[in-house]
C-alpha cells in the first residue's frame, strides 16, 4: 500500500509575523500580540520600580506595552504591569505616576541622540535646499556639503510647528517617502535644530541605515504617545 504524506500543518499566524517583523510580543494592556517595533519594553528594577527599557538592553524579564497613550492609561488603570509581574514571581512593584511623561521624554531624547549620531557620521543634513537635493537624489555636486554617492533617504523629518504641507514643498521624492511611511512630524523646529547646533531646523533628512531605522521607529512610537503634531509634549 502506498504511503501517504501527512497533511500539512496549518500555518501559525504568530510564527509568520515573527518571520516578517521579528519575534512577536504580547501587550500587557490589550493582550494582543505585535511586532517589537510597535511596542515598548519594560523591566522591574532592583528597587521594584517599573523602568521603561527603550534601548531594550536592560537585564530581567521584559514586559511589553503597545506604544500609545491609550495603552499606557489602560495599563495603569487596570494594574496590568503588577499582574504581569506577579505571574513572573514579583509580588510587589511600583509604577511611576508620570509613566506617560517618562516615555515621551525618553523617546524624544533617543530621537535627538540618534540625529546627533547621524550628523556626526555624515548621514544627516538639514536646510531646505540640502534636504530637497538629497530627497530628489540629485547630483551631490550641487552642494559640496551633501555627501557624494549618498544613497536613499531613510527618514525625513519636518518640524511640527513648521508650515502646513511642508513635505510637499520638497518635491515628488518627499511625497514618495510620505507614502512609504518614512516621514514624521513630532519635534518642533527648536528641538530639531539642537543636534545641528542651530536655533531651528524645519527639515532634516537621514540616509538609509540603522540610525534612520531607529529614528523612524522612535518617532513613530512618540507620535502615538502624544496628541496632534505641534503639541507641547511632542516638541518641547
Amino acid at each position: 500500500m502506498e504511503a501517504t504524506s501527512p497533511a500539512p500543518m496549518p500555518e501559525d499566524p504568530v510564527v509568520l509575523e515573527e518571520e516578517r517583523t521579528g519575534p512577536a510580543r504580547k501587550c500587557v494592556a490589550t493582550g494582543l500580540r505585535g511586532s517589537k517595533s510597535d511596542l515598548i519594553r519594560f523591566v522591574v528594577g532592583p528597587d521594584d520600580i517599573l523602568v521603561p527599557d527603550l534601548d531594550e538592553k536592560l537585564p530581567g524579564r521584559g514586559m511589553w506595552l503597545q506604544a500609545s497613550a491609550d495603552a499606557v492609561a489602560t495599563a495603569v488603570k487596570r494594574k496590568a504591569f503588577q499582574r504581569a509581574a506577579a505571574r513572573a514571581g514579583r509580588t510587589a512593584i511600583r509604577v511611576p505616576d508620570d509613566l506617560a511623561t517618562l516615555l515621551v521624554e525618553g523617546l524624544r531624547r533617543r530621537i535627538l541622540d540618534g540625529l546627533g549620531l547621524a550628523r556626526r557620521a555624515g548621514q544627516a543634513v538639514t536646510g531646505f535646499e540640502k534636504v530637497k537635493a538629497l530627497v530628489a537624489e540629485s547630483d551631490p555636486r550641487i552642494d559640496p556639503e551633501i555627501m557624494a554617492g549618498a544613497g536613499s533617504v531613510g527618514v525625513l523629518l519636518h518640524a511640527s510647528d513648521g508650515a502646513v504641507g511642508g513635505f510637499s514643498k520638497l518635491g515628488p521624492g518627499a511625497r514618495q517617502l510620505e507614502a512609504e511611511g518614512k516621514t514624521v512630524e513630532v519635534m518642533t523646529a527648536d528641538a530639531l535644530g539642537a543636534p545641528f547646533d542651530r536655533d531651528r531646523a524645519v527639515h532634516v533628512a537621514v540616509l538609509e541605515g540603522k540610525l534612520a531605522d531607529r529614528i523612524l521607529r522612535d518617532a513613530t512610537r512618540l507620535k502615538n504617545m502624544v496628541p496632534a503634531p505641534g503639541s507641547r509634549e511632542g516638541g518641547a
